[in-house]
């Protein structure tokens, strides 16, 4: 197990930054070290349990043992309009960044893009009131292809989708971090959000 690469509570880029530290018995052999680190961004605490050994001077903290750590759960941002919208790819969105947090980086692609598949399902039946007989039968592609939206949000879309298509298939197309397709989500939503909002001004101006 890694130091988590995002702050738990503000999702923020994390780093260790480690201001107490308490071992359980000194005088032992082996043993377990809490560590409290700060958040440079947010000033709260990560709690981190590493193993630990003796030595002439006290105990050596191996800083390649975490056992745990604790939240464990990031705090993701997501607009509130898309989460109602599309419960479901928030869901997937929130269980695909704790995997990523735990290491688990070959699951990313699949999960952003089934998250994906949600999302873009919900937007046209849920919000542009397409008949569900009009997309069943569609690829994802073709169901990008509907939205009423701008050129950026079709954009994230399509990196999405191709992205996760690399991760559950040998042959590579794409050459992106994850981190990029995390962020091309993230416009997403809020490209969704920032259409819905401009939605609902329309309807309450005079024609």
């Amino acid at each position: 197990m890694k130091f988590p690469k995002k702050c738990p509570y503000c999702g923020k880029d994390n780093t260790e930054n480690l201001v107490e530290q308490l071992c359980t018995s000194p005088k032992s052999t082996t043993g377990v070290a809490m560590q409290a680190h700060r958040c440079v961004h947010c000033q709260k605490y990560i709690f981190v349990f590493r193993g630990y050994i003796a030595s002439k001077n006290g105990p050596v903290v191996d800083p390649d043992s975490i056992i745990c750590y604790y939240p464990t759960t990031l705090n993701i941002e997501y607009p509130e309009r898309v989460k109602e919208l599309s419960p479901q790819s928030f869901k997937i969105y929130n269980d695909t960044c704790n995997a990523y947090e735990n290491n688990m980086d070959t699951l990313v692609g699949a999960g952003l893009r089934m998250a994906l598949e949600w999302l873009v399902w919900d937007y046209l039946i849920k919000f542009k009131q397409t008949p569900q007989a009009d997309i069943e039968k569609l690829t994802l592609a073709k169901r990008i292809a509907l939205m009423d939206a701008n050129f950026y949000t079709k954009i994230c879309a399509k990196l999405i989708r191709l992205f996760g298509n690399d991760q559950v298939h040998i042959i590579k197309m794409l050459d992106f971090s994850p981190e990029e397709v995390f962020s091309a989500y993230r416009y997403l939503c809020n490209l969704i959000d920032a259409e819905m909002e401009i939605a609902e001004i329309n309807k309450r101006l005079p024609d």
